[in-house]
């Protein structure tokens, strides 16, 4: 039973990973809106910062809440709240602990499920419209303007934001189930996420 469970998982997991890979390679080239009223100010990296010298781990603590602050220029933050399905870039900064990455790329990302409700338009099988939903799943490109740009050893972080999920809990303990059972899978944590000073949510 058990070893049929690890392949069943295996499988899984690796379908999952698969279509992640496939999707979002398509969309990485993609960006929003580029000039000078839509920049944000680059932030040169010392060498010392926090997020150069420690490990992936660190952000995937299962004993911590990590907060991490998004700023957007208003009139890029209106163009992905204009078309979230679009799932283009624009810059942004990201600071957590007191620490600044800037700029990165800042997009919505999901399918049919993760749009589902949250937008204007009226066909659940084909999103369309304006952002309606408080929170949306992100994803931030760390490696926006330099590709061997690094955030504790990532080159991009997600935001998955459980609107479909009541309890805010499935994906983290689901994950969590198949390592318990010798299952490779991907680390999840909850994380608290404000977006130009504003608090949108719990996120995955």
């Amino acid at each position: 039973m058990v070893e049929g469970m690890k392949k069943f998982g295996i499988v899984f997991i690796l379908a999952c990973l698969s279509a992640a890979v496939f999707h979002s390679c398509s969309k990485d080239e993609t960006i929003g809106p580029n000039d000078s009223a839509d920049s944000v100010i680059p932030i040169e990296q010392t060498g010392v910062e926090q997020y150069l010298t420690l490990p992936s781990d660190y952000l995937f603590d299962q004993s911590k809440l990590p907060t991490f602050e998004l700023s957007i220029p208003e009139d890029s933050f209106d163009f992905l709240n204009n078309d979230p399905t679009a799932e283009e870039y624009v810059e942004g900064s990201l600071t957590f602990e007191g620490e600044t990455v800037s700029p990165v790329g800042v997009r919505y990302k999901g399918s049919i499920g993760a749009f589902a409700g949250c937008l204007s338009g009226e066909d659940l099988f084909e999103p369309s419209g304006q952002k309606t939903c408080t929170k949306l799943s992100m994803k931030i490109k760390i490696n926006w303007s330099n590709s061997s740009d690094k955030f504790y050893d990532l080159k991009k972080l997600q935001f998955h934001s459980m609107n479909n999920d009541p309890s805010q809990m499935r994906e983290r303990l689901g994950y969590w189930m198949f390592r318990e059972m010798g299952v490779p899978a991907p680390r999840c944590v909850h994380a608290r996420l404000i977006i130009n000073g504003e608090y949108v949510g719990l996120f995955a």
